[in-house]
C-alpha cells in the first residue's frame, strides 16, 4: 500500500538580468507520528537553481537551460503486521507453517544532488505547457532496515501443534548503500494563470514517476 505524505516546499525566485533568474527552495517537515498507522516521518532540504532563457519570441517556443543543487535529509518508518502461511511435506505428512507478528520498516537518507536540463515551452496566453530533458548526479547514502519479532506455528493436517511450535523468532535485516549515482530526468507539465499561478509537473527517471503541484505569486 502507499502512504501519501505531503512535503511542503517554499520557493523564492528573483530575476538577475533579462533572461536569467535564480531560485531558492526550502523544505521542512517536522517529525510526525501517526500511531494508528504506525507511521513516523521527517524531512528537511534546501536547494538553489538558476535558469537562462536562450530563445523566446512571439511565434517561437521558449527554450531555457538550467542547473540546480539540492540537499535532502530525512527518515521514514512504518509498522507492518506479518501474516504468512505455507505448507510442506515430511515423511508423507503435510504440515502447515504460519508466521505471525509485527515488524518496523525504517528508511533514512542524506543526499546531495546536482542537475541540469533544457526546457522547451510555449506561451499560449493563460497557459504555458512545457517539457524538459536533463540529468541528475546524486551522492550521499540511503539506509533501510527491518526489525521485529514473529511467532512460528507448525501444525499437522489435523491441527495438532508440533513440538517446538510457537517459537518466537527475531527479524533483523539492514541495507546501506549509495543512491543511484547518475540518472536521466524527463519532465512534462503546465503553468496556468496570470499573477497567481498554478503549476503541475510530472517527472521520471525512466523507471520511477513522481508528480508535484505548486501555487505562486509572480510580479
Amino acid at each position: 500500500s502507499v502512504v501519501p505524505i505531503p512535503f511542503p516546499i517554499a520557493t523564492a525566485r528573483v530575476g538577475i538580468f533579462n533572461g536569467m533568474d535564480i531560485g531558492l527552495r526550502l523544505a521542512y517537515l517536522p517529525v510526525i507520528n501517526l500511531p494508528d498507522l504506525g507511521l513516523s516521518a521527517n524531512y528537511t532540504g534546501w536547494g538553489l537553481d538558476f535558469r537562462y532563457k536562450i530563445l523566446d519570441g512571439l511565434h517561437l517556443p521558449t527554450v531555457t537551460v538550467g542547473a540546480s543543487w539540492d540537499t535532502m535529509n530525512g527518515s521514514f518508518s512504518l509498522n507492518t503486521n506479518v501474516k504468512q502461511s505455507s505448507t510442506f511435506v515430511s515423511s508423507g505428512t503435510t504440515y502447515n507453517d504460519t508466521l505471525a507478528g509485527s515488524t518496523t520498516f525504517t528508511q533514512s537518507w542524506n543526499i546531495n544532488s546536482f542537475g541540469a536540463k533544457i526546457m522547451v515551452g510555449k506561451d499560449l496566453g493563460i497557459i504555458f505547457p512545457f517539457a524538459a530533458i536533463g540529468f541528475q548526479r546524486n551522492s550521499g547514502s540511503v539506509s533501510a532496515n527491518i526489525a521485529g519479532t514473529v511467532t512460528e506455528t507448525v501444525t499437522d493436517s489435523g491441527g495438532t501443534a508440533q513440538p517446538g511450535s510457537g517459537s518466537t523468532l527475531p527479524v533483523a535485516t539492514q541495507n546501506t548503500g549509495a543512491p543511484i549515482i547518475f540518472e536521466p530526468k524527463y519532465v512534462l507539465g503546465f503553468d496556468l494563470g496570470e499573477g497567481f499561478h498554478w503549476a503541475v509537473v510530472g517527472e521520471s527517471n525512466g523507471t520511477d514517476i513522481a508528480g508535484s503541484t505548486s501555487f505562486r505569486l509572480q510580479f
